[in-house]
Parts: C-alpha cells; sequence; structure tokens
C-alpha cells in the first residue's frame, strides 16, 4: 500500500493534473482508473480507504456513473476535486 502521507495532489485548488494522467484520460482510461494508478493505489486500498464498496470503483472504472458522495469520498481520498472524477471532467 503507498504511503498515505505522500500523496498531498490537490489540496491546492489550482494545481492541474500530471501529464501521465490526462494522457491517459485521452487514451480512453477512465479518470478514476487514471487517478488511482497514478497514485499508486488498488481498488481494494482505496475502497478502504475512502470507505466504498470495491463494485463501485470497478464499474466507474469500466464507465459506469458514481453517486455524487462516493465520488466525493473518492476525491477525498485521492486528493483531487470531485470534478476530475467525472467522465466529462477533462
Amino acid at each position: 500500500m503507498p504511503d498515505e502521507s505522500s500523496h498531498d495532489f490537490g489540496t491546492e485548488p489550482n494545481k492541474a493534473l500530471p501529464s501521465e494522467v490526462i494522457a491517459a484520460i485521452d487514451r480512453g482510461v477512465t479518470p478514476l482508473l487514471a487517478v488511482r494508478e497514478w497514485k499508486g493505489y488498488s481498488i481494494e486500498d482505496l475502497a478502504r480507504i475512502a470507505g466504498v464498496e470495491e463494485q463501485a470503483i470497478r464499474n466507474a472504472e469500466d464507465g459506469g456513473e458514481l453517486s455524487l458522495q462516493t465520488r466525493v469520498a473518492l476525491a477525498k481520498s485521492l486528493g483531487v476535486d470531485a470534478g476530475v472524477l467525472a467522465h466529462s471532467a477533462i
């Protein structure tokens, strides 16, 4: 599991996503998957940290929608704005 203390991206509102995340999204990777992999979290780790079901993450990474509450919990755990995790964020 990654060191959670080193994952502080997104604590300032105007930070941009790194180019590798943007490139992955441009290739069709869902924003959640791109950010999760960039941060180094497994689905299991992220689900535990965010307090959401693993299946919700899997569904979203396969193109399904997230509820606003789940999106906010995941975004907070990943250190990004919740809008980043919307399919049309980038």
